[in-house]
This record gives structure tokens, sequence and C-alpha cells, in this order.
């Protein structure tokens, strides 16, 4: 076997990490994501965190349970479903509504791939204050320092 041969052969055996489908899935995308471009963003926006889930599958936690509403704390009841940030998206959607941002920016591929057009740079930036807002807030409460008001700027 020459180097081409091996090549070929590597490149249709190889199959893309379990990872990479796992966040297709998740994120109910069949678009080809830029790997290094989510995983820049994720370090740009520190909105990639381990949920109590995953903290308690690996032993690290004692509970994968939300300590606000004692549900599953995965990564679509961090970002989307908490109860302690019900009000903080509605405040987002009155917000975008009178922007004239259509999307409604409250879903997981937003959150963890942006959007893709380039004219909605703007859009992008709200979206890493929002995930970002959140996972402040999720760590200022949990480390029981304060209540945390998301809107607050002190």
């Amino acid at each position: 076997m020459n180097y081409k041969d091996l090549y070929t052969l590597a490149e249709n055996v190889i199959e893309k990490p379990y990872i990479h489908r796992y966040w297709e899935n998740k994120l109910n995308t069949e678009d080809n994501i830029n790997w290094t471009s989510f995983y820049s963003s994720i370090y740009q926006c520190n909105a990639y965190h381990c949920n109590k889930s995953k903290l308690y599958t690996w032993k690290i936690t004692d509970s994968p349970n939300c300590l606000a509403c004692k549900c599953i704390e995965d990564y679509d009841h961090f970002f989307l479903s908490c109860r302690k940030i019900y009000s903080f998206w509605q405040s987002i959607r009155n917000a975008r509504c009178f922007c004239g941002i259509s999307e409604n920016l409250r879903q997981m591929r937003y959150i963890f791939l942006g959007n893709k057009i380039p004219e909605y740079n703007h859009v992008n930036l709200l979206i890493y204050v929002i995930s970002y807002s959140i996972y402040k807030s999720y760590f200022v409460r949990e480390r029981g320092l304060k209540e945390c008001n998301i809107f607050s700027s002190a």
C-alpha cells in the first residue's frame, strides 16, 4: 500500500466524532457546522459549561437537578426552560420584537451556533450577551452569593 491508498482508506473509514453527531441532532441542524468556529464561539461567550446532569454523570456533584426548580439540569433547561430565567426570556422577546428582529432566539441552535447570516452580526452579539448573562447569573446564584437580577448592572 502506498500513502495515497492509505489516505483514501482512512478517509473512508474515519467517521465524524460522536460529539459532532450529538450536537447536530441536539441543535436540529443538517447544516455543515464549522466546528472550529463553533468551539471558538463557545470560548468567547463562556456559554458552554458543565451542567449538573454532566457533573452528576461524572460523579462530581450529588444531584443532576437544578437548584431552582428541581428539574434535570441539561443544556435545554439551563439556557431555555428554567423558571429562574423565564421573565428574562420574556423581556428578550419583547426587546427583539421592538427592534424588528423576527427570529425566535430562544433556541439551542442560536445559543450555540449564532445566526449564520452576516448581516445579522448584531443578532449574534445579542445572543452572546443573552447566553453570557444567563451563565453569569447562574454562577452568582449557584455559589449562594446573592439572588441575581439579570437586568441589574450591579
